[in-house]
C-alpha cells in the first residue's frame, strides 16, 4: 500500500504533543485554537505529496512541509517549505546514465515504443540533435520530464521543432515542476538559437500561462482529429 493511503487510512491517530502545539504555531508563523486540525485538514486536501522515508512521513501542501512519525502518528514538526526545494532538474546530456529510465518512463506514460524515445534521447546526448531532453528528480525517481523532436505526430512538418512528451507525476502537480521544466527547455533551445518552437496539445490555460500561444489547427496523424498548435517565440 502506498505511503499517502496508509497515512489517510490511518488519519483520526493523526496528534501532537502539549509541547508541540506553541512549536508547530511558531514554526508557521499562525494563530489558530487548533494546530492539530489545521495539519490534517492540510494532509487531506487532494494534492498533497505524502511520501514515507524511513520512519516519518513527509507532507507537502501549501509550500508546507508537515512531518509525522510513522509509527505514533505524531506531528514531529510542521514548517513553511516547499517540495520544489527537494526537487533536481537535470539534463539527459549531463546526466547519460539516466537515458534508460527515462525512455521507460516516458514510453510508460505516453504508451510511444522505448526504443524511439531512447534513439532521440541518444541524439541528444551525442550530439546528433540541438533539441533537448530534461528530468525532474525527487532523489532517484523521476517525477517529471519533457523532451523536443521534429514533429510530434501531426502534418504540418513544417511548423517545427516541437515540445513532447511532458508529463509531471500526479502527486507532484502544482508545484512549478511544469513551469520549470519548459523554462529549461526554451532556454536551452534559444541557446542553440533556435525559435520559435512549437506543441500540440487539447489543454486551454495552461501553457499560456508560460508565454505559448495558440496558433492554428493541425491534424493528429493517429486519431485523423483536429487539435491545437501553440506556438513560444
Amino acid at each position: 500500500m502506498e505511503a499517502k493511503q496508509i497515512l489517510l487510512d490511518n488519519i483520526n491517530k493523526i496528534h501532537t504533543t502539549k509541547l508541540g502545539i506553541n512549536r508547530l504555531k511558531n514554526n508557521l508563523n499562525i494563530d489558530c485554537i487548533d494546530i492539530n486540525k489545521y495539519c490534517i485538514d492540510k494532509i487531506l486536501k487532494q494534492n498533497c505529496l505524502i511520501k514515507r522515508q524511513g520512519k516519518n512521513f513527509y507532507c507537502y501542501i501549501d509550500n508546507i512541509k508537515i512531518v509525522i512519525n510513522a509509527s505514533s502518528y505524531t506531528i514531529i514538526t510542521a514548517k513553511k517549505e516547499s517540495i520544489f526545494k527537494n526537487l533536481k532538474f537535470v539534463s539527459l546530456k549531463d546526466e547519460p546514465n539516466l537515458k534508460y529510465d527515462a525512455a521507460k518512463w516516458f514510453s510508460n506514460k505516453w504508451g510511444v515504443d522505448e526504443k524511439a524515445y531512447l534513439e532521440c534521447i541518444d541524439d541528444f546526448i551525442y550530439g546528433k540533435s540541438k533539441y533537448c531532453w530534461y528530468l525532474c528528480l525527487d532523489n532517484k525517481n523521476i517525477v517529471g520530464g519533457l523532451g523536443v523532436i521534429d514533429n510530434d505526430f501531426h502534418n504540418r512538418k513544417d511548423l517545427k521543432p516541437n515540445l513532447c512528451a511532458l508529463y509531471v507525476e500526479k502527486e507532484y502537480r502544482n508545484n512549478k515542476i511544469a513551469k520549470e521544466l519548459l523554462k529549461l527547455t526554451i532556454n536551452y533551445l534559444k541557446s542553440q538559437s533556435i525559435s520559435p518552437m512549437y506543441l500540440v496539445t487539447d489543454h486551454v490555460g495552461f501553457y499560456e500561462q508560460y508565454g505559448w500561444k495558440f496558433c492554428c489547427l493541425v491534424k493528429d496523424e493517429i486519431t485523423l482529429k483536429d487539435t491545437r498548435l501553440y506556438i513560444h517565440k
